[in-house]
């Protein structure tokens, strides 16, 4: 039974630690600020990783109000 607290426990504060660990590591994005990767259009958004095998392309994304608001 104590075991079973200890892993609880564990768990418990590895989560609040990191609340993405639990999705695994996969799920985490790299952000790099790298111009070659910037979606055309007026946005602040960026690919994250090279578009050029995907299967959708993204020709221009134009946002307004720019920057969205809540």
């Amino acid at each position: 039974m104590k075991l079973v607290a200890a892993l609880s426990s564990l768990f418990v504060a590895t989560a609040l630690a990191n609340p993405l660990s639990l999705l695994g590591s996969g799920s985490q994005v790299h952000l790099q600020d790298d111009d070659s990767l910037k979606v055309p259009g007026i946005n602040p958004l960026y690919f994250c990783s090279s578009p050029e095998k995907d299967l959708v392309q993204i020709k221009s994304v134009d946002l307004d109000p720019n920057p969205p608001s809540a």
